[in-house]
């Protein structure tokens, strides 16, 4: 994690897509040669081009951040393009993707620990069931959605509690739309 980190820190992935991918197979090539045997990472890094309004971001290997459109019937995006993950692949190639951000559309990122909680009988979580709660509850708060989230995870996996068999990050951001409103020239 500490060569990931440094390796991130370093780069100057924000000022072009070309950077993005370019830091980004820098990071992998490095990861190959110092990479533990049967441990690969996995990374979700973006940043956000205020201006156009889209998120720019790179998805390598890791559970795919789904993006709830403002308005119940729009669509729920999962973020996957990239590449494979981390330290895998030494000539691996990624690719940058984008996604316009509107008021009031709301970002879930979550660690496998989420989709891969079990249940009695071994089944996991997944996707699916991730999904239908976003879509159920994106005209919420964040908080609401975290809430709800956490909450369909532990009902599911209740008897994973109150040790659950992997980490449960989760993460929600909702766009405001006020960053690329205070960057708009007055006329």
């Amino acid at each position: 994690m500490g060569v990931l980190h440094g390796a991130v820190r370093s780069a100057s992935w924000t000022e072009s897509g070309l950077h993005h991918c370019e830091a980004t197979q820098a990071i992998n090539r490095l990861l190959c040669e110092r990479a533990v045997p049967n441990r690969f990472p996995s990374m979700f890094w973006s940043y956000f081009d205020p201006l156009s309004q889209h998120l720019k971001f790179i998805n390598a290997g890791h559970c795919a951040p789904l993006l709830a459109k403002r308005g119940k019937r729009s669509p729920i995006l999962q973020l996957r393009t990239g590449g494979p993950a981390l330290g895998v692949l030494s000539g691996a190639e990624f690719e940058q993707g984008s996604v316009r951000l509107d008021t009031g559309d709301c970002l879930v990122l979550y660690s496998d620990g989420i989709v891969q909680a079990t249940n009695t009988t071994g089944e996991e979580f997944g996707e699916g069931r991730l999904m239908a709660v976003v879509r159920a509850h994106a005209e919420q708060t964040m908080e609401a959605i975290r809430d709800a989230i956490l909450k369909a995870v532990n009902a599911f996996a209740a008897d994973e509690l109150p040790n659950p068999n992997d980490d449960r990050t989760l993460v929600i951001a909702t766009y405001s739309g006020l960053a690329s409103k205070a960057l708009v020239p007055a006329a």
